[in-house]
């Protein structure tokens, strides 16, 4: 932010308050347990989670844009009932899991009530083997006990 000061015609001092400066990149995690692998464990009812916190403090007005891997994206505008929880804990979304061996990215801006948008914070990851083995069958045979049962 930048404060200029000068002098009105008749000596009062004014001052403008120009916000030039972009907010800093998010933290962007997608909880994969820190192993760059979503795993079994991390899978919930088949959505698999990301956190997103601003590294600076968000103020009402700003707004928080987080693009899914399918490419959907979620706004999210700061107010007075969501700015301590996202400066606190960071904005948590869900999405499908993708299918096993895909990778993915969540990414986040954060564009101030003046305008100004962040760099790009991101986190990739990618889907591990998730899926569960079929159970064998059996298959009774006969011929074991010379076809009596």
């Amino acid at each position: 932010t930048i404060y200029f000061f000068n002098k009105s015609p008749d000596g009062r001092d004014i001052h403008t308050v120009r916000h030039t400066f972009a907010p800093r990149a998010s933290c962007v995690v997608i909880n994969d347990g820190d192993d760059g692998y979503i795993n079994p464990e991390d899978v919930v009812d088949g959505k698999v989670t990301a956190t997103v916190k601003p590294v600076e403090p968000v103020e009402e007005g700003d707004k928080v844009t987080i693009t899914l891997p399918d490419g959907s994206s979620q706004d999210v505008v700061v107010d007075g009932s969501n700015k301590d929880e996202i400066n606190s804990n960071g904005i948590v979304v869900e999405f499908d899991k993708p299918a096993d061996g895909t990778d993915v990215e969540v990414t986040a801006t954060v564009t101030d009530k003046a305008g100004n948008k962040s760099p790009e914070g991101s986190d990739t990851s990618t889907v591990g083997d998730t899926t569960a083995p079929t159970a064998p069958s059996v298959v009774r045979s006969e011929e074991r006990r010379g076809g009596k049962e």
